[in-house]
This record gives C-alpha cells, sequence and structure tokens, in this order.
C-alpha cells in the first residue's frame, strides 16, 4: 500500500501488508470514518479463508492477518470490505464455485457470506 499527503501529487514508500501463505488474492481496503482505522482483507486461493489486517497509524504500519469467517472446503474469492458510520465493520466474500453472474457452476452452488 502507497499513501499520498498531497491529494495524490506525490506518494511515500509502500508499506507492505502483511499476507499469509501464498496466492492472495486481489485485497480490499476500506477506513472508519469515525476512528481512521484503515481495514485490508483479502482471499487466500490456497487455504481458502479470508484474512483481514488493520491499521491504526494512516497506514504506516499494518497488524498481522487474522483469518475471518470459518474455514471451509470450497473456494472463498471477491472478498470486500466496507466500515458504516457507526464504525460497524462488514466483509463479504463469495464461497463456492462461482462466476460472475452465476450462482451455480458446473451443478455446484456458491453464495454470498457475510461476516
Amino acid at each position: 500500500m502507497t499513501r499520498s499527503e498531497d491529494g495524490g501529487l506525490s506518494f511515500q514508500r509502500p508499506v507492505l501488508v502483511p499476507k499469509v501463505g501464498i496466492l492472495p488474492d486481489l485485497p480490499h481496503m476500506a477506513v472508519d470514518p469515525i476512528t481512521g482505522r484503515i481495514y485490508v482483507v483479502w482471499p487466500n486461493l490456497v487455504q481458502w479463508q479470508v484474512f483481514v489486517a488493520v491499521s491504526d497509524d494512516e497506514g504506516l504500519t499494518f497488524s498481522s492477518p487474522v483469518p475471518i469467517g470459518t474455514p471451509g472446503k470450497s473456494p472463498k474469492h471477491c472478498a470486500r470490505v466496507t466500515v458504516g458510520k457507526d464504525s460497524r465493520v462488514y466483509c463479504f466474500w463469495v464461497q463456492g464455485n462461482a462466476l460472475w453472474g452465476s450462482s451455480r457452476v458446473a451443478g455446484l452452488p456458491a453464495h454470498c457470506v457475510v461476516a
């Protein structure tokens, strides 16, 4: 992750958000509008688990990743995070064998999970 303090005219050196395992896929970020806490979530394509890391210092450092949700025996992908006006954090992802626009692939169900 890299950050700018001048509206994008220049950027600081990138900070690595810690990852777990191999094949982390498409991280997604949200910022708490009250506290400024940054949340980054991503699915791990090998472990079939979703992870979250947080920063309380405007992205200078991040916590160690923490698994969220229930480990499963099916793929998890397209993890997203959002933070409400009340600082509640919502994370969701697609679980199962799904492609965009389809809830079934090869006869196998897929569904959205909210944690």
